[in-house]
């Protein structure tokens, strides 16, 4: 991990910015995230996303590759997300109602963004 860090600091200032972050973001996973059902999850989407955009930078076409890494970090939480879902919808206790209700408006929201940004395109 050293290693890989102190070569994308040789490589450039973009490399070490990503390696870096990803460094943090593994040893943040170890230490604590990976016990958490959401965040473990989206940290390892989000590393997997960040090696397209590690390629993009290395080849001098970062903006080429953050559509791929968006929908690899999207394809990964997506489960997480129905998983959630499915556990609070189980459970009919007025808490988890309330929550099942927030996360049902901020879906429609999102919904409602991306026919929005899809028109603009």
């Amino acid at each position: 991990l050293v290693l890989g860090v102190a070569a994308a600091g040789i490589a450039g200032k973009w490399l070490l910015s990503i390696s870096l972050g990803g460094a943090i973001a593994v040893f943040l996973y170890s230490l604590r995230l990976k016990r958490t059902a959401f965040w473990g999850n989206f940290t390892v989407s989000l590393l997997c996303g960040l090696v397209f955009v590690y390629g993009g930078v290395c080849v001098g076409k970062p903006k080429a590759t953050l559509i791929p890494a968006f929908l690899v970090v999207c394809v990964g939480i997506i489960p997480v997300i129905c998983y959630v879902i499915w556990s609070i919808w189980r459970d009919n206790s007025s808490r988890n109602l309330g929550r099942l209700s927030s996360i049902l408006k901020l879906d429609m929201l999102v919904g409602l963004l991306a026919i929005l940004l899809g028109s603009k395109f």
